[in-house]
This record gives structure tokens, C-alpha cells and sequence, in this order.
């Protein structure tokens, strides 16, 4: 075949003998070899393809989106986030099975005839005009990742973006970070957008991979408030509120979703851990199914702890949720029902006292709503909260965002990570989650409901408490650690 293509091409065989490569290049481009002689040097192609190389690179690159700013509001309304489906079909999780639908904060925006950089990099502007420039902002399967560096290397969030407060601020107001009076966090970009950041699980797909293992079916669903529904192998349906921030987990601390009354956590494969707390139903849901039971309208202030404060009746109370949503009572109708039941007599609850402290509390009264996602248990005790600060300010250092301590002390295992990490403890101090929940044989998924390894049976052992459906160390008494962790 070359020398077909030598006497093709004339003199060029002498320039074929010396250039060996152009001559495999000729052979393997078949007629491109035309090309070569038409453009007289490789580079002329080379420099083409260069130039389409280039055509790539911008067509990868985002356009900016025209969006439309509510006059009466502010709202800006930006279309969704994509979620990476290779990566989900690839742990066995179908694109139905993630109903996490929040704004895209990636793209470019143009507002009244101005393109703005997208919100990600004006959240990373915020937090460097605040001093904290080692803090990076991504945005991935719609959760918005704080990462930091340096200084703040392990100091790590996880969020999403509240769609309905994503709005356009009159010029002048400053930017910044500041911690609303229920435990929310709200930026204002210089650019002058504003959004409430509400805590989020950092891998959405991972979760729902951990918390029903190989064997498992459901669905991870985002409500409002940053609360996220989706099932625990071997407990059931929760509803559960995240803490933004992102800690190592203890040592010998396998992945995995681990509850135990009104707290819990997650582990993921990395050896980060998220706390996670019960979460409110819906607020609509909620106020509907009071006002149609009580005859009054009641304001429920949502917090960032999964919790709710309200007031009847001259009295400051709190209601404190259950992790478990039971499916069996679920209602087809659209009207949720709320039913009162009597507490049990001394009936116990975690709660936090006003120096922010896990106490037990007395259940005054108790309730279940019941909606189309199941029933949920709703226990009501007296608000003894400390009072609110005043964040209205904006932030000019670090003040409001929470840094990860040190944890390089990894020897002891008995203590939790960070103040925020509050795991869930036996009354020995090991850890209650000892099972490998990331584990994706098809025995892992199973939950195991006869003899655990390594534990001593007693009848004392709270049967709520679950890894993934394996039992926890039996020694523990049903007592968690800490109930509430504010954001």
C-alpha cells in the first residue's frame, strides 16, 4: 500500500521515507493523505483540529441564561439541576428514584441585560469578602458543597439552595453571611442575590445506597425546609434533617445510616459523617390538618434541627418529630388528618435546655399527622429553648459559619468527633453502629433480626435503634446521647 501511495503523491515518497510517522499517518487516514499534500504540511491539519479542539472547549462551556426577576417579590426563577444518572444506574438507583429537584446554581446569568457570574462563584466571592477565601463552592447533583483549604481544610458543608427565597435585593444592601433566628443560613451575593442555604445530605445518591442497601426500593425525596424522605433497610420510611456540616467519623465507624430514637447519622464510604435529626412533615400539611382539628390557624417557626416552635394558647411549645414515616396508614385523599393521643404517664424526651444543652423532657401532649407519604408521630413539650440571637447583621468574619475542630486526637473512639457530631453511644461508650452498611452483598442487605456478633444480649436493648436494619450493641439502654444539634 505504500507503494500505491508513493506514486500517487510524486516526490512526496522521498518526504514519506523521511518522515516514517507521516507515513503511518498516511496509511492509517487512507484518503487523508490528500489532504496532507493539499495543505503541504501536517501542521496546516494539526492546526485545524486545534482550531476544533478549540470549538469544543467553548461549546462545553456555559451560556449564560436569560432569567426574569418577579416585580413584586424579587423571586428569580432558574431551572433545575441535573443530576448525574451514570453515576446513579451505576449503584443500581434508577433517575425515578431521586426526586431532589432544586435550582441550578452553575450557569451564568443575564438579569435586566447584565450577565452575572453563577451563583456558586458569587457564594465563593461572599465567604472570600468575609474572610474566608479557602472556602470553595461547587454545586453537584444539586447539593451545593462548601469545601475548605488551608487554614480551613476539614471545615465542610453540604446544601441546598431554597428556591423560594432566591431573590434580587434592592442595590446597597451588603453582602455577607448571617444565621437566621431558626438556625438557617442566608447570603447575600455582592451582585445582590439572596438565598437561605437549608442543610443537605453532601451525596444524595450515596445515601440512598447506604440507607437501603443492594436489595432495597424507594425513593430519596427533598421537601421543603431541606427535609429529605427515603427508606432505612430494616426501620422504614424517615423523614430526616441534615447538620450542613461534615465531619470524620469516629474510628471503626463502618458507612452506613445508623438511628437511635431522635437522633442519628450517616457514614459515607469516604469516613465523613453527617448527623442527621427527625424532621417536621410538611408546613402546609401541618397548618391544614390543625386548623381543621383545632378551629385556629397556629404558626409553626420550622428550625434547622428538624424541629418546630409554635405557641397555644399562651404557652411556648415545641414539637419534637419522629425519624419513622409508617406507610400502612398512608391516605389517598389530599386533606391531611391530625389525631391527638395521650402520652404515656412520665413520658420522656430529648429536648435541649436553654444553655443549649441535651436534657430529658416531660411530653405534654402527643399527635400523629397522617398525608399521603404515611403517619408520622409528633411529640409536644414546653419550649425551654435559650432565646434567640439577633444574626441580622451581616457577617464580616467567621462568626456565623461553624469551623470542624481538630481532629488529628483519633485514639479514642469513645468520644464523639466534633461538638456536632453527637453519635449515638452505648452506656460502655462504644460506638452503636458496628455494622459494615456499605457493604452491598446481598447478605449486608438483609436486615438481621436474630444474633448480632460480638454482643451480649439484654432485654433492655431499644429495639428503635438500627444500622441498616442490623441490630446495634444490645448493651445500650435506648438513651441517645443528644437529641437536637443546632445548626
Amino acid at each position: 500500500e505504500d507503494t500505491a501511495t508513493d506514486e500517487t503523491s510524486g516526490e512526496d515518497t522521498a518526504t514519506d521515507e523521511t518522515s516514517g510517522e507521516d507515513t503511518a499517518t498516511d496509511e492509517t487516514s487512507g484518503e487523508d493523505t490528500a489532504t496532507d499534500e493539499t495543505s503541504g504540511e501536517d501542521t496546516a491539519t494539526d492546526e485545524t483540529s486545534g482550531e476544533d479542539t478549540a470549538t469544543d472547549e467553548t461549546d462545553t462551556e456555559t451560556t449564560p441564561i436569560e432569567v426574569t426577576v418577579n416585580e413584586a417579590t424579587g423571586q428569580i426563577t432558574l431551572p433545575p439541576a441535573e443530576i448525574d444518572l451514570a453515576e446513579a444506574e451505576a449503584e443500581g438507583i434508577m433517575p425515578a428514584d431521586l426526586e431532589i429537584e432544586v435550582p441550578d446554581l452553575t450557569q451564568p446569568l443575564i438579569i435586566d441585560g447584565e450577565e452575572l457570574p453563577p451563583i456558586v462563584e458569587q457564594l465563593e466571592e461572599t465567604l472570600a469578602d468575609v474572610g474566608m477565601p479557602e472556602l470553595t463552592v461547587t454545586q453537584e447533583d444539586g447539593i451545593v458543597n462548601v469545601t475548605g483549604s488551608g487554614d480551613l481544610e476539614g471545615t465542610d458543608f453540604a446544601f441546598v439552595p431554597d428556591e423560594e427565597t432566591i431573590v434580587q435585593v434592592e442595590d446597597g444592601t451588603p453582602a455577607g453571611v448571617t444565621q437566621d433566628e431558626n438556625g438557617f443560613y442566608v447570603v447575600v451575593t455582592p451582585k445582590g442575590i439572596k438565598m437561605t442555604l437549608f442543610p443537605a445530605p453532601k451525596k444524595p445518591v450515596q445515601l440512598l445506597k447506604l440507607a437501603h442497601g443492594k436489595k432495597g426500593k424507594g425513593k430519596l425525596k427533598k421537601k421543603k425546609h431541606g427535609t429529605f424522605y427515603f427508606p432505612v433497610l430494616g426501620y422504614g420510611n424517615v423523614a430526616a434533617m441534615f447538620d450542613p456540616i461534615i465531619v470524620p467519623a469516629p474510628i471503626g465507624m463502618l458507612p452506613g445510616v445508623s438511628i437511635e430514637g431522635t437522633l442519628g447519622s450517616v457514614v459515607y464510604p469516604d469516613g465523613t459523617m453527617q448527623v442527621m435529626h427527625p424532621a417536621m412533615p410538611e408546613i402546609a400539611q401541618l397548618q391544614v390538618a390543625t386548623m381543621a382539628f383545632l378551629g385556629v390557624e397556629i404558626t409553626f417557626e420550622y428550625q434547622a434541627n428538624g424541629t418546630a416552635e409554635f405557641e397555644f394558647n399562651g404557652q411556648n411549645l415545641k414539637a419534637i418529630p419522629t425519624f419513622e414515616i409508617i406507610e400502612d396508614n398512608a391516605t389517598d385523599t389530599s386533606q391531611p388528618v391530625l389525631e391527638v393521643i395521650d402520652p404515656e404517664a412520665g413520658e420522656q424526651i430529648e429536648t435541649l435546655n436553654e444553655q443549649g444543652e441535651p436534657v430529658s423532657q416531660e411530653v405534654i401532649a402527643k399527635a400523629t399527622l397522617t398525608t399521603e407519604e404515611g403517619t408520622q408521630e409528633l411529640n409536644v413539650v414546653e419550649d425551654v429553648t435559650y432565646p434567640k440571637a439577633d444574626n441580622s447583621e451581616t457577617t464580616t468574619d467567621d462568626s456565623t459559619v461553624p469551623a470542624a475542630e481538630d481532629t488529628t486526637d483519633t485514639g479514642n473512639t469513645s468520644e464523639p468527633t466534633t461538638d456536632e457530631s453527637n453519635v449515638p453511644v452505648t452506656e460502655d461508650g462504644s460506638d452503636t453502629t458496628t455494622t459494615d452498611a456499605g457493604d452491598t452483598s446481598d447478605e449486608s442487605a438483609e436486615p438481621v433480626t436474630d444474633t448480632t456478633p460480638e454482643t451480649t444480649s439484654d432485654d433492655t436493648t431499644d429495639t428503635d435503634t438500627t444500622t441498616n436494619g442490623n441490630e446495634a450493641d444490645s448493651s445500650n439502654t435506648g438513651e441517645s446521647t443528644g437529641t437536637e444539634v443546632t445548626a
